[in-house]
């Protein structure tokens, strides 16, 4: 059953829920559940109890667990109760994350200084091996490095700092910024309808909210849940959203995209070969994306040119940074093109 999100404020990591939701799933106070996000896999865990000013439907999360899940207020979760064993924690290795420009290794002291704080935050806690937690009052995230016994997969484990045998604290950096090239197939296949539109409401908010022009409403109100979209509208909105995402990284990381048929084109933003996230021309960009790859359509698929100007990217725009290529095809080279030449350019470049 899916339930909406509720921010709850500081609640010690516990999510409550309608008596009558929590009956008819079987949990009781102090359960453990697993909550997930549908659409993006993201998931928590947390003991849930009930509360008779809850509506139904709906499903309150302590903010910091909400927040450190990637999940938000009015996001859907399949809720679960957790069915495998919560083991109890012997040993613990804190990850000590700055959200700020903090040096992370002031960070990391600051944090040792004030140990009882990250205790009290921990506590009773139940926790899965990189989990994040959000520590507002120092602007970090800490994270669940390791622990005696081994967390794997979705095991959960119960923090009872009294019983401890050890607690370390170490400093991780920052995430580190990185650019991507975007190479999105438009070739005839492309306009198939056969992509169904499932628990699309989270990811058509995180483009609403920072996309708002009509054009983009426009675009966006073809997926209604249960329907089916063409392929090349459903790549569109990928890089729409991945796009709201760079510029909420704050990073200001460039991103290119280049659409392929018979032949690639490298898209061009304000003249230039790239967009950079901190430019705030976002809806600009947008804007090309849903005339050159949702109303856009060729012939063949051709992935040793798209390939051939990534590569010349790289050595431009992108010369001597960190960036990541993400190919988007329903299919394989096709026409001139065959996977022969392909492999060729991979090995050889």
């Amino acid at each position: 059953m899916e339930f909406e999100v509720v921010k709850a404020g500081e609640r010690e990591g516990a999510a409550f829920l309608n008596p009558d939701d929590a009956s008819s799933q079987g949990l009781f106070d102090g359960t453990v559940i697993v909550f997930e996000d549908p659409t993006t896999g993201n998931f928590g865990a947390a003991p849930v109890y009930t509360d008779k000013r809850i509506d139904k439907g709906k499903i309150h999360i302590d903010s910091t667990l909400v927040e450190s899940c990637g999940l938000d207020e009015g996001f859907s979760v399949k809720v679960e109760k957790y069915k495998g064993r919560i083991h109890p924690v012997r040993e613990l290795v804190i990850g000590i994350e700055p959200l700020g420009d903090q040096k992370p290794e002031e960070v990391f002291k600051v944090a040792q200084e004030r140990r009882s704080e990250l205790k009290k935050l921990l506590d009773r806690r139940v926790i899965f091996k990189k989990m994040k937690i959000r520590w507002k009052d120092l602007n970090v995230n800490i994270s669940i490095e390791a622990t005696k016994p081994d967390l794997t997969g979705r095991e959960l484990a119960i923090v009872n700092w009294a019983e401890m045998e050890k607690a370390e604290i170490v400093p991780i950096g920052p995430a580190m910024p990185f650019n991507a090239i975007l190479l999105i197939d438009i070739s005839g296949s492309m306009s198939t309808k056969d992509m169904e539109v499932t628990n699309i409401a989270p990811a058509r908010e995180g483009i609403v909210s920072l996309l708002t022009s009509e054009d983009v409403a426009s675009f966006l109100a073809r997926f209604e849940e249960g329907e089916a979209v063409r392929r090349r509208h459903g790549a569109a909105f990928a890089a729409l959203l991945y796009l709201a995402e760079k510029v909420g990284r704050g990073y200001g990381e460039r991103v290119s995209i280049i659409t392929y048929h018979d032949e690639a084109e490298i898209l061009k933003f304000n003249e230039k070969n790239y967009f950079d996230a901190a430019s705030g021309n976002i809806e600009e960009v947008a804007d090309v994306i849903i005339k050159k790859v949702a109303y856009a359509t060729g012939g063949y698929t051709n992935f040793s040119d798209a390939l051939r100007k990534a590569l010349t990217l790289l050595r431009n725009e992108f010369k001597d940074t960190n960036t990541m290529i993400v190919f988007l095809s329903d299919g394989f080279p096709q026409g001139t093109d065959n996977e022969e030449s392909v492999r060729n350019i991979v090995e050889k470049e």
